[in-house]
This record gives C-alpha cells, structure tokens and sequence, in this order.
C-alpha cells in the first residue's frame, strides 16, 4: 500500500476513520519505532514463520525422543492492551491470526503428520473493555468520565488515614493491588503489625471503587477454595506480596482509562481464556466443564508419560481428551 506524504498516517481507507485500519507505511516513514510491530498482527506473523525456521534449525521432532516448542504470540496482548478485546484492531488481529495458525498447522501436518503432534493454546488472562467502550453499551464501570485514576485516590486516602491514625504515613509502596507497610516504621512505633494491616483493610473497605480486601494474616491462616478471595490468595506469595491486598469493583480499572485496557482483577472477563488441545490422540469435541490453565502441564506430562512437573497443583484433563 503506497502513501503520499501528505496523508494522514492514521488515516484508513474506509470512509477516511481515523480509527482503524491504520497506513502503517505512512506511520513508518514518519518516524514510528519499531516496536510498532507487536501492535499489529504481523507481529504474530513472522513469529511463526520463526518457529518453522527454529524446527527445521535445530530439527525439531526428528529424533527419538519427544521435543517441545513453546510459542508466545504476544501481538494478542498489546493488541488487546492498546485498543480493547472489542474493538476492530482486534477483529482485524484474529481474523489473520486465525490464518496464520492454519498454515502453521498445514505445515506441521506435512512434515510431522498430526498424528505425531500434540498441540495446546491458551492464554495468560483475559482484559477488561475499554471503559468508553462500556459507557457507550449503558454498563456502569469505575471511570465514569474516562479520567478517573483509581488506585491513585485510594493510596493518597490511605495515607492520610496511616498519617491520621498513626501521626506518620506507614505505606511503604503499593503494586499490582499490594499494599505494602512500612515495617520498620511500625515496629519503632511499638506498634502491632497485625492491628496496623486490619485497620488498613477496614478503611480500604469504605473506599468507592474498592470490592474487598485481605490480609497477610487472612491469607496465610486461611484457605478460600472459590470466588474473588480464592482468585487473590492463588496471586499471594507469603514471602513478596504485600501486607494487605485489595480488588476493585468489576468493570473498574485502577489506572486512567484513556489508554486501553488491562487486567488483573479476579472477575471472569479477566480470568475466563480458552483452553485448546489437538492432535495426537485428541478427539474431536468441545466441553464447557471449567479446566484450569494449571490442568495443562500434568495433562501434556501424561501424553509425555512424564512425571508431573514440581509443585504441581493441576490435574490432567484425561475425561476430556480419552475418545468415548
């Protein structure tokens, strides 16, 4: 596709949208860097083209042992991150990928024979929409006008309650809805570590936007088996996560909301990702029993006649994939 300089770079070639698609040559020559790249399908293109390359290199499947080939297709990702999991760029993004597979599995079936290959696919998470996207479909989300910076006014609010309660701000650093205190600040208080995280939770609670909270000794003395408490205690490390942890409101971000979208909330639309197997004694079919991602490591070991990998928490989907 050809470009003038004097078009739009954003410019596409239905009814002149500033939208989608985009004149990715015109956004080239205009300087664009190229990590342009992993926000396009093309992306996800040339990494398989790289993944037959790296078969037929290191000859792949060609001796007497089984050999495994991971493949991350991260185009889905910033894709989905930059312009929604509803939006065209995304259409467009699974359309092509869905023909670049095909390919990909053409070859693998020429080379190898299906029959000799076992092939799965998932995902690591799925993604919230775009919370103009939801405005626009009447859905209630936590970013009423777009702008709102979540997590920015619960932080500022726990500290002033830290600094309020306690004369000094006890909040260390927050990441990824970890709230992590000031230890040694509270121990020269001649405070109580466990107090100090219940008060923080207790005031996190009366926060808009907030949906619940933990704490450390919640989350090491118990045990949650389902639900947003089992989602956030399967995210806890005893030994690197925080003192209490928080989640929001479904459909609420705790970022801006004006530049795409993102994840890590324990509500379905960021946890439901697909689970795909075919291939070596994989029987046509479809199931709507709820699998975990965690069930695909043991399940491949069992096809391998593999022991389970270490700290194996899944279980293999043998029901599923055994033909009736």
């Amino acid at each position: 596709m050809e470009s003038r300089e004097d078009e739009n770079p954003y410019e596409g070639e239905i009814g002149g949208s500033t939208a989608f698609p985009f004149n990715l040559p015109a956004l080239v020559a205009g300087g664009a860097p190229p990590s342009l790249l992993n926000i396009t399908p093309f992306g996800d293109q040339l990494l398989l083209e790289l993944a037959i390359a790296a078969i037929e290199g290191e000859g792949l499947g060609r001796g007497p042992v089984p050999d495994i080939l991971s493949v991350g297709l991260s185009a889905t990702d910033a894709i989905g991150h930059s312009f929604g999991p509803g939006s065209k760029q995304m259409q467009d993004h699974i359309i092509r990928l869905d023909g670049y597979l095909a390919d990909f599995f053409s070859w693998l079936d020429q080379e190898f024979g299906m029959e000799n290959v076992l092939i799965f696919i998932t995902a690591d998470h799925g993604g919230a929409h775009i919370p103009h996207y939801l405005r626009d479909q009447g859905i209630v989300t936590g970013n009423p006008d777009t702008e709102t910076r979540v997590s920015a006014e619960i932080t500022a609010d726990i500290r002033s309650f830290l600094q309020e309660e306690y004369g000094r701000d006890l909040l260390l650093t927050v990441s990824n809805q970890n709230l992590f205190l000031h230890h040694h600040a509270i121990r020269e208080l001649g405070l109580d570590l466990d107090q100090v995280q219940v008060a923080v939770k207790r005031f996190a609670l009366t926060r808009n936007g907030v949906a619940g909270a933990l704490t450390r000794q919640t989350l090491t003395r118990g045990e949650f088996t389902e639900g947003p408490r089992a989602a956030m205690q399967h995210a806890w490390h005893q030994r690197r996560s925080g003192d209490v942890v928080i989640w929001l409101e479904p459909q609420t971000r705790g970022d801006t909301g004006t530049g795409g979208t993102g994840h890590g909330t324990p509500w379905a639309y960021d946890r439901h990702v697909p689970i795909i197997f075919m291939g070596n004694r994989i029987p046509a079919g479809q199931s709507m029993e709820p699998v975990f991602v965690s069930d695909i490591a043991p399940t491949v070991a069992t096809f391998l006649n593999s022991p389970f990998p270490s700290g194996n928490i899944g279980r293999p989907l043998n029901d599923l994939l055994r033909p009736h």
